[in-house]
């Protein structure tokens, strides 16, 4: 028996099924309550490079700021279900706001991605990406949305082809 690269594996095993079409972009917020002490007792530090030794300001906290994270751990997990019935999870960072995540990607990135096929990771991050380039949304909320769309992508990719993400991606880095 012959061994396929994952990317001969990838196109032998879209021989015969057509598009894996998108059908539903979800997000969804997900809280767990922290375990550690109230968020108002978390002290933003001073940035990194900031002067320690000049007149002992770096020292004091008496100006601080509470940190501005809720009390509990938050972030936005995104499903993607296709034509198929394959379904692949991701998880964009939003420790602050996940509902604006949610926004995004139900609003800008999910009409991009209905009816696509989620086998065509590249151009779709391509398309995602460049529909807010004039407006300057290179970073962000945006990027971090997108980076969830992308995971969830990807997952589906290694499910429809049977294989674990890191042999999608190369192989081992290690062994």
């Amino acid at each position: 028996m012959v061994d396929l690269s994952p990317s001969e594996k990838i196109e032998d095993s879209s021989r015969g099924i057509g598009s894996l079409a998108i059908t539903q972009v979800e997000p969804i917020i997900t809280r767990t309550p922290m375990s550690r002490l109230p968020a108002d007792n978390f002290i933003e530090m001073p940035p990194i490079g900031f002067m320690y030794d000049r007149v002992g300001i770096g020292r004091r906290l008496d100006h601080a700021s509470p940190s501005r994270f809720k009390r509990h751990s938050q972030t936005l997990l995104v499903k993607i279900t296709t034509d198929q019935g394959l379904i692949g999870w991701g998880e964009a960072h939003a420790p602050a706001a996940p509902a604006v995540h949610a926004k995004v990607i139900t609003d800008l990135l999910a009409p991009i991605l209905i009816g696509q096929d989620a086998r065509r990771i590249g151009p779709l991050w391509d398309k995602m990406y460049s529909s807010q380039r004039l407006r300057g949304y290179a970073t962000g909320f945006f990027t971090e949305s997108i980076a969830g769309v992308d995971i969830a992508l990807w997952d589906i990719l290694g499910k429809f082809v049977g294989l674990p993400l890191y042999q999608l991606l190369g192989g081992k880095y290690r062994d």
